[in-house]
C-alpha cells in the first residue's frame, strides 16, 4: 500500500490494560528540538537508609511530536476547566502580564 494511502486509513484504538502508570508530582523540565517535545516527570523520593534525605528524581520522560504536545496541552486545559480546576484568578492575571 502506498504511503499516501496508509496515512488516510482510519486507525483502530487498541487499549492495553498492562501499560504501566507513572506517578509524577512535578514536571521538572521541558525540551523542544527538531519537532520533538520532551517532558521530564519528577517525584520526591525519600532515602531509606536512616538519613531522612528527600530528593526529586526523574521518574519518566514523555516524548512526543509538536502536534501531539499541543493536543496534550489543549486537552488537559479543557479537562481541568470543565472540572473547575485551575489557577486562582489573581495568579492567572499575573501570569498573563
Amino acid at each position: 500500500m502506498p504511503v499516501e494511502k496508509a496515512a488516510q486509513q482510519p486507525l483502530t484504538f487498541v487499549d492495553n490494560a498492562e501499560t504501566p502508570e507513572i506517578f509524577a508530582d512535578a514536571i521538572v523540565g521541558f525540551h523542544h528540538l527538531n519537532g520533538v517535545v520532551k517532558i521530564a516527570l519528577g517525584s520526591v523520593r525519600m532515602s531509606h537508609n536512616g538519613d531522612g534525605v528527600a530528593n526529586r528524581v526523574v521518574v519518566g520522560r514523555l516524548v512526543m511530536s509538536v502536534p501531539a504536545a499541543l493536543g496534550l496541552a489543549t486537552g488537559l486545559t479543557e479537562l481541568l476547566k470543565r472540572q473547575g480546576v485551575g489557577l486562582p484568578e489573581s495568579a492567572a492575571k499575573a501570569k498573563a502580564n
